[in-house]
């Protein structure tokens, strides 16, 4: 997950810089990082986070596998 989030920062801040429009994938992702930053000390699963977001976690999986490049480790 600290590997995932770290690229996740990383396209967060070059998307800022070029200031790209930010799709339904960036948006979803953006709040997933948040929320791993939040809750890192606990280790969410990715079910679990993906619950808390509202979606499926198909759709995170495809989400972060988009925008980041990787998909998060189970």
């Amino acid at each position: 997950s600290t590997v995932l989030v770290e690229t996740l920062r990383l396209h967060v801040h070059s998307e800022h810089e070029a200031r790209a429009p930010a799709g339904p994938h960036a948006l979803l992702v953006t709040r997933y990082r948040e929320l791993l930053e939040r809750r890192y000390r606990e280790q969410p699963s990715i079910e679990a986070c993906a619950r808390e977001l509202g979606v499926a976690p198909s759709q995170l999986r495809r989400a972060c596998q988009s925008v980041a490049g990787a998909s998060p480790a189970p």
